[in-house]
């Protein structure tokens, strides 16, 4: 699929192609999980429905990267206004809605993992309010919940993926510094056809990164707490007493 070509389609329903099993939580891009009774590859539990991993808003921001990625780009209008209104530079509409898209993956997978972990609302709060801004999130918070930095995950994950992740955060690092020049120079800087449609096929491979992510980081967490539920051997979670 030429993820550019998607036109008439809606490409965040295209895209939505990755289940998690409700049993022991891996995720994996087999869509036959929407059929009840369907049993699990890895676990073998029947599927009591299908259930998207990710969540309606990124498939949103997903569309609107569409919807703007194939407005025409009105070459008539002054050169000012067109960096300054955005239906004039639907360009610049692509590159602030991956933007965000990468921003709200990496909010996702954190307060997942916390989930995971069992940290109490209020500790979760404090953790991302006291990390209020995405290099904050990913430069401290990230490599202290799963015990390894940003840049050497992405290394693992490249090893045995056919996606290069490596290469997808050189890419990312690239457009939110155009980004990040834009909102300082705004018209003084043009937003490149090239740029857009980088946005554009770095889609797939983002949400591939975080569905390896979660495979990697936040399901062996389950099956270490279904363990210990289940082997008399292995402390089980205490319960919280009874006031």
């Amino acid at each position: 699929m030429e993820i550019t070509e998607v036109v008439t389609d809606s490409l965040g329903h295209v895209l939505n192609s990755f289940y998690i099993c409700q049993a022991c939580r891996i995720v994996d891009r087999d869509d036959d999980r929407i059929i009840v009774g369907h049993p699990c590859s890895n676990c073998g539990v029947p599927s009591p429905a299908g259930r998207s991993y990710f969540r309606s808003p990124v498939f949103s921001l997903i569309d609107l990267m569409q919807e703007f990625y194939h407005a025409k780009h009105d070459k008539q209008v002054d050169t000012v206004r067109a960096h300054l209104d955005s239906t004039h530079n639907p360009r610049l509409a692509v590159v602030i809605f991956f933007v965000s898209l990468r921003e709200a993956l990496l909010v996702y997978f954190l307060n997942e993992l916390m989930g995971a972990h069992r940290l109490p609302d209020g500790v979760c709060e404090r953790l991302m309010a006291d990390n209020n801004s995405h290099s904050k999130r990913l430069e401290n918070l990230f490599p202290s919940l799963v015990g390894i930095k940003w840049k050497e995950a992405i290394s693992e994950l490249s090893k045995t993926s056919t996606l290069d992740y490596r290469k997808l955060d050189r890419s990312i690092t690239e457009i939110v510094r155009w980004r990040n020049t834009f909102l300082h120079q705004g018209y003084k800087v043009a937003i490149k056809a090239e740029m857009a449609e980088g946005c554009m096929r770095n889609i797939w491979p983002l949400l591939n990164l975080y569905v390896e992510l979660h495979n990697r980081f936040v399901y062996p967490i389950f099956q270490e707490e279904k363990k210990a539920y289940n082997n008399p051997l292995l402390e089980s979670p205490k319960k919280p007493a009874l006031a």
